[in-house]
């Protein structure tokens, strides 16, 4: 219920009254502190927006709006001034009880969509009254120039199929940026002149999800580039920024910079990409760092990009915003909300709620809908202390790692975990009816990873120098998924990551000395480790996008030896490179391409003759690479030879300056009675026999 503001009595002094204490003098030895003007404002909120009724509505407006004011404090009092006839004025006055409590209110109110007709717009009054005039020498801005950067897309027309990926490194030069061909059989080389720039960007790089846009950062913002010449298509101004995130369809831009200081306001940004519009803004956390968002990537995506949503610290809550209006659609109520996912192919969530132990509420992991935000399957388990959340790439299943413990104690201030275990939970959305296999691991939880199209998973358990990696198929008659096999255990494995197409899968060690990678065909009935690598000072592992090639690399600051290695999927190395001060290498993605059944079955029957044909591009490419190797060849033995001529015509020119200081033609050669004949013995065998003395006997 809204409150409205009371009659007080009124204490104004007389005209003409002169008070001969001041107010100093009064507060002397009281704890009572002068009210300040700027307190006052921090704690009174102005919304606009509000609909615009008779007096006979407004008792029923302040009914309706007296819910929304109190979602999160009640409010003191409220004011909605009216004109002449009594009818409001589209806005009204909140006052709360301290500033964190407006501050948590405006975060809530502004944006919010009443109905189709009003959205409000909520701004403490200490912002208000902040606002200047706009100078006198502003202008309209004027639109920007459209480039045009050429075809896009040009590189995925290679007719090799080569990839691209690029690289950064750091050195007394500058920053260097290059992109590069991968081509099969011969050295990565450069894409063109206009790949290869000093400078090309300031801090780090990131390509989009569909590899159309290279994004480089800079002190004042980011800047978008593309084309075959990478021509610079947009300008993002953000001050500070320092990191960088696309929607799954490139046409959106969150950029985020990081602030301890509070010099900036609005630090996270949402931009669209085509337009270079700022669409959006917030502030990822309070004015005392309460009601921070979770971590980065702050804003989540759903598939299609009709939805992006955020849950803050503590907040029980996903805040849901649609993309046609850029405001608060919905909220969906998750006591206990530590994180949540959205699904990779279907607008559907999955979330993690923590045990609450004040009200024996246990743990909650689950699927809901949205928009309709109805629980499609929700696992509630006692004594859970963390979990994380995967969603398979097609959308098909979500896996959960729950770790778990079998009491709780409490030591010296401290809660203590006893018995702790791990445990994988799978949600299977294939069906009609979401279905939910738990099993327990043999030892503690490292990683997970998803076969990207398939019914497979990989698990790293154990710890230290014993890491086993497991492979488990789903199979939806049995009450927990099938382990495949068995396989050795490594050394300090951190990382699974399976190729895009599914079937082969690499584990191996993240930030460690031993740089280890591991080979696995998960393609057959029983996973097969073809080959170990070891890659010193290594620390990242990456498929490229057609999953035929997997590079470890050794990047970033202080590394022993920084460079990268290119391995067929088998693991055979084809390339290694060297490079000091290397810090970056990324793939250029490519767009997911759907191919129709008739499609696909057509290339699996003519799959043969296709692969004969590729077979024979191969061979010819291959013989090409050995002509030009020879030729190669064939030119510096010319060169050679024209440098032994000038020396053979020299050393000729000097035969008789070395006949007259040698006193005989040493180039006439010598005659046999010029050697001495020396033979030399070299055992071929040798026995060593300790030596001991003889005694006689006698003393």
């Amino acid at each position: 219920m809204a409150v409205e503001v009371p009659e007080l009595p009124d204490f104004s002094d007389p005209p003409g009254f002169v008070d001969e204490i001041t107010d100093e003098e009064v507060l002397v030895g009281t704890n009572i502190v002068k009210p300040s003007a700027r307190v006052y404002e921090d704690c009174c909120v102005l919304i606009w927006g509000i609909p615009v009724v008779g007096p006979e509505r407004i008792e029923k407006l302040k009914t309706v709006l007296g819910k929304l004011l109190s979602l999160t404090h009640p409010p003191v009092s409220t004011l909605f001034p009216v004109d002449d006839d009594g009818k409001t004025k589209g806005f009204c006055f909140v006052e709360y009880g301290d500033p964190n409590a407006a501050s948590e209110a405006c975060k809530i109110l502004d944006g919010h969509q009443l109905d189709k007709n009003h959205t409000f717009s909520a701004y403490s009054l200490s912002i208000m009254n902040s606002l200047e005039e706009p100078p006198k020498e502003w202008t309209e801005p004027t639109p920007n120039k459209y480039i045009d950067a050429g075809d896009l897309y040009w590189w995925l027309q290679n007719p090799k199929a080569m990839d691209q990926f690029a690289i950064q490194d750091e050195k007394r030069e500058g920053v260097k940026l290059q992109v590069y061909w991968n081509a099969k059989g011969q050295d990565p080389y450069i894409v063109n002149e206009n790949a290869d720039r000093t400078a090309w960007s300031e801090f780090i790089f990131k390509w989009s999800p569909f590899g159309t846009y290279l994004a480089t950062f800079h002190a004042q913002g980011i800047v978008l580039w593309g084309g075959e010449k990478f021509e610079r298509i947009l300008r993002i101004e953000h001050p500070g920024v320092s990191y960088l995130e696309f929607s799954p369809r490139e046409s959106y831009l969150v950029t985020y910079a990081h602030d301890d200081y509070g010099r900036f306001d609005n630090t996270l940004r949402v931009f669209d990409v085509f337009t270079g519009e700022l669409k959006k803004s917030f502030q990822p956390s309070g004015p005392t760092g309460s009601g921070r968002i979770h971590d980065w990537p702050f804003l989540k995506w759903s598939h299609d990009e009709k939805y992006f949503a955020f849950c803050r610290a503590k907040g029980d809550c996903i805040n849901v915003y649609n993309t046609e209006t850029f405001l608060v659609e919905s909220q969906i109520e998750l006591p206990g909300l530590v994180t949540f996912e959205w699904n990779p192919s279907r607008n559907i969530i999955g979330y993690y709620c923590e045990e609450r132990f004040d009200q024996n509420a246990p743990a909650e992991i689950g699927i809901i809908d949205y928009p309709s935000k109805q629980k499609l399957r929700a696992q509630r388990i006692f004594s859970v202390s963390a979990a994380s959340l995967y969603w398979q790439k097609d959308g098909q299943y979500l896996g959960a790692n729950t770790e778990r413990y079998s009491s709780r104690k409490m030591k010296d201030n401290e809660v203590k975990l006893i018995g702790p275990s791990s445990h994988i939970e799978i949600f299977d959305c294939t069906g009609k009816e979401i279905s939910v296999q738990t099993f327990q691991l043999p030892e503690p939880f490292i990683h997970f990873g998803w076969e990207p199209r398939g019914d497979k998973f990989g698990v790293l358990v154990g710890s230290g120098n014993k890491v086993t990696p497991l492979v488990y198929k789903i199979d939806p008659g049995k009450p927990q998924p099938v382990q495949l096999g068995k396989l050795d255990s490594g050394i300090q494995l951190t990382t699974v990551k399976w190729a895009p197409q599914g079937g082969w899968l690499v584990v191996y060690s993240e930030n460690s000395t031993v740089g280890q990678a591991i080979f696995i065909d998960a393609s057959g009935q029983e996973p097969v480790r073809t080959r170990i690598v070891e890659h010193s000072s290594m620390n990242f592992g990456e498929w490229d996008p057609t999953g035929r090639y997997f590079i470890t690399a050794s990047v970033g600051h202080n590394r022993f030896e920084t460079g990268y290695r290119i391995h067929t999927f088998q693991g055979r190395e084809l390339y290694k490179k060297s490079m000091d001060g290397l810090t970056r290498f990324k793939w250029r993605p490519r767009p997911h391409i759907v191919i129709s059944e008739a499609k696909a079955r057509e290339i699996r029957k003519n799959l043969k003759t296709l692969s004969k044909k590729f077979e024979e591009e191969d061979r010819k490419e291959q013989d090409k690479a050995s002509k030009e190797l020879i030729e190669q060849r064939r030119v510096l033995m010319d060169e050679f030879n024209k440098i032994r001529r000038v020396a053979e015509d020299r050393y000729a020119a000097e035969k008789a300056e070395r006949i007259r200081l040698r006193g005989v033609d040493s180039d006439s050669g010598y005659s046999e009675d010029d050697f001495v004949e020396e033979t030399i013995t070299v055992p071929l065998t040798t026995v060593i026999k300790p030596l001991k003395e003889e005694t006689t006997g006698k003393d």
